[in-house]
């Protein structure tokens, strides 16, 4: 083909070879390749009497699939632009792309009201029908210098970038199909994406190019199974979401009901394990995964036979794609480092229509640079590890949504799972999951939280909610506001802090901090000795009790304290493992979804379970047999033995004495050693290691001393 043909094109040839053989189906019409050629001419010769020309930019508002497909083939023959709006998108919204985009022209089926000033060319349903009137072929544009199609994709800042695609790159796009995807004539054809979509128009114009028949599936079509089993559908594109609402809707004692299928393309966001498996279980074995972008199409696949084999994997780039994974200094980084993912394509777009900011930032020297990270596998396998702008970090450590969405998807029970940041004044990002269980399948959140802590360990995430479902696109594309709120009510109206509480300057910040900074339900457990033998002791609990009461002014909690035996107190192990212990009995016995918090050193919970744990050999066997009778199963990591997900600020003393206000912090007790003064009052020693802490941080904030 020429390097700058029409694509309109890939009709009238295809109406020259078979001209009667179908084409198109759409409801109860059956479409050939002449009848659609012909129906294009008659469009474009529309769009000509009303004035577009070459050049010019022509909105499409359809809310019939029939008339956008054939509306932008003609706008295209006459090398105008096709951009796309959505029919149900709100006044306001399409008001404001179509100034973004300078849009001249609207092509539409439809009665619009208070659209900006622009032409209207309306297409009436009974209009390609018509055996009508004289063809003017001269309008065509057999060379076209502007972009057939703009894209609008979504930017990091919330801008809008707008990719336009020229016929050429477009071409050689629909061509590197041929390699994927063995189409012939004797194919049918559809994609379950709409076309006001990029992908859907890549995908069945490939199609047509080879003669075959696409079958046109309406929004009002309600059995999208059936209507393909009807046309003895043999190729099928799709996006995650679509599968799920079919396979939702599946009986449960049906198996492969798209036998027919030689091949099942899905694409669009991460498909997992979860989902792959069912695919090939309720639809068919031939199932192929994709990935890509907008500005350069496809760069990866997984062909059927390879699609369960390593399940984290986005497959082997394509022929005559170019994928590097770099740092942030554009150096290569050695196969298995995460890095950012840049591409060189054929049919790569060369940067943003009036966003020179944002062309400078992806495009570099020849090289495309996707916003994603991923990694190489020593077979070189790409692993997607999500988009760069949504990588977390929490504690200085680098936290991958992706990664937390492929292991929780892992779970038999669970059917889909997203994850964002719940921001933190100290730790940053906490991942925050939201899953969507299997239909009328139930499965607790701490088995979710250890099910995901015993894959990823300290980079799980750290909060989870069950949810009906998690909103998306039509593309599979993550809402992430709509998200944001719903996860902030999930969590506002069940989660339960269990605060263990010592009447010290960490476990006093944390109260205050979630008191002040949280709508949780608060519950605070002070644990006693019945018989304090150690100053310590004694002042610890005269804090713990004045520090509640003033704490009680910022907004009410409930409070509930236990008394120990000394005995069980020295030989448990250290402090904090009586806090531990002590937290497992608690927190079964509180409302909704409980975290437990703890004012201690983050590496403690870390630490071996039975080994280290004891103070010496005499009460190893103590706190195994403590251990054992715990309700919870216990594991490796002492976190786990409560089934709780722990919470912690690891923030420094300097900067909790900064933010606690002067009648707390003076109210806290964190001496090991108090000695008594003049008057026999038990003091502050002013030597043991939180008193020397305490000390370096007030010379620190002399204000507060």
């Amino acid at each position: 083909m020429n390097e700058n043909i029409n694509i309109s094109e890939i009709i009238t040839k295809q109406a020259h070879l078979r001209s009667e053989s179908t084409a198109i189906y759409f409801g109860e019409e059956v479409i050939s390749y002449q009848q659609l050629d012909s129906m294009i001419w008659k469009v474009s010769n529309r769009l000509y009497e009303n004035g577009v020309r070459s050049g010019d930019i022509v909105a499409h508002i359809f809310d019939n699939q029939l008339m956008l497909f054939v509306s932008m083939l003609s706008t295209a023959r006459l090398g105008a632009t096709v951009f796309s709006i959505f029919a149900d998108a709100p006044l306001l919204l399409k008001n404001e792309i179509l100034s973004k985009v300078n849009a001249r022209f609207i092509s539409t089926n439809i009665v619009l009201f208070d659209i900006n000033k622009i032409k209207k060319v309306e297409i009436e349903s009974k209009f390609l029908f018509d055996k009508s009137k004289h063809i003017n072929e001269s309008i065509k544009d057999s060379n076209p210098q502007s972009p057939w199609l703009i894209i609008s994709g979504s930017g990091t800042t919330g801008k809008s970038k707008f990719i336009p695609v020229t016929h050429s790159q477009f071409i050689s796009r629909i061509a590197q199909y041929n390699e994927l995807f063995d189409i012939s004539s004797s194919d049918c054809i559809s994609s379950l994406t709409n076309l006001d979509f990029a992908t859907p128009k890549h995908q069945l114009l490939h199609a047509l190019s080879h003669g075959a028949a696409i079958i046109l599936l309406d929004k009002n079509v309600v059995d999208k199974i059936g209507t393909l089993l009807k046309f003895k559908i043999s190729v099928l594109y799709s996006v995650v979401v679509h599968l799920e609402q079919i396979i939702k809707h599946i009986p449960f004692d049906s198996k492969k009901v798209l036998k027919s299928l030689k091949l099942l393309v899905v694409s669009g966001s991460i498909v997992t394990e979860q989902l792959r498996k069912k695919i090939i279980e309720k639809l068919t074995n031939n199932l192929c995964v994709v990935y890509g972008t907008n500005e350069c199409w496809v760069i990866t696949h997984v062909k059927h036979e390879n699609v369960l084999n390593n399940v984290n994997t986005v497959g082997h780039p394509c022929s005559e794609v170019d994928i590097e994974i770099v740092d942030s200094k554009d150096k290569v980084v050695p196969t298995g480092e995460v890095g950012g993912i840049r591409i060189k394509n054929i049919g790569m777009t060369k940067g943003y229509i009036d966003d020179e900011d944002a062309t400078k930032k992806a495009f570099k020297d020849g090289w495309f640079y996707s916003g994603d990270l991923g990694k190489f596998t020593e077979n070189g396998e790409l692993i997607y590890l999500g988009r760069a702008d949504h990588m977390m970090i929490m504690n200085g450590i680098n936290i991958y949504p992706a990664e937390i969405e492929v292991v929780i998807t892992k779970h038999p029970l669970v059917i889909d799972a997203a994850v964002v940041p719940m921001k933190h004044p100290i730790h940053q990002d906490i991942p925050v999951c939201a899953v969507v269980l299997d239909k009328g399948r139930e499965v607790s959140i701490e088995e979710l939280m250890y099910f995901s802590y015993q894959r990823l360990g300290f980079s799980g995430a750290k909060e989870m909610v069950i949810l009906d479902s998690i909103p998306r696109t039509e593309q599979g594309k993550l809402k992430r506001m709509e998200l944001n709120k719903m996860i902030s009510q999930t969590l506002s109206l069940s989660k339960t802090i269990l605060l263990m509480f010592s009447g010290g300057l960490d476990s006093t910040y944390m109260l205050y901090y979630y008191l002040k900074n949280t709508n949780y339900n608060i519950h605070v457990h002070h644990i006693s000795l019945r018989y304090p033998s150690e100053p310590r002791w004694r002042e610890e609990d005269i804090a713990s009790r004045n520090i509640v009461k003033l704490c009680q002014k910022i907004r009410p909690f409930e409070y509930s304290e236990s008394r120990v035996d000394i005995g069980f107190y020295k030989y448990v192990g250290r402090d904090s493992d009586t806090q531990l212990l002590m937290a497992s009995k608690v927190a079964p016995n509180l409302n909704g979804k409980v975290s437990v918090a703890l004012g201690w050193q983050y590496n403690d919970y870390q630490s071996d379970l039975l080994n280290g744990r004891a103070r010496d050999k005499k009460s190893e066997k103590l706190w195994e047999a403590l251990c054992n009778s715990m309700d919870a199963p216990h594991g490796n990591s002492i976190s786990r033995e409560l089934l709780f997900p722990l919470v912690e600020m690891r923030l420094s003393k300097r900067e909790m004495i900064k933010l606690l206000p002067k009648e707390l912090l003076h109210l806290t007790w964190s001496c090991r050693t108090p000695v008594k003064n003049e008057n026999n009052i038990s003091i502050a020693c002013g030597k043991c290691h939180p008193c020397l802490d305490i000390q370096r941080a007030l010379i620190l904030e002399p204000k507060l001393s």
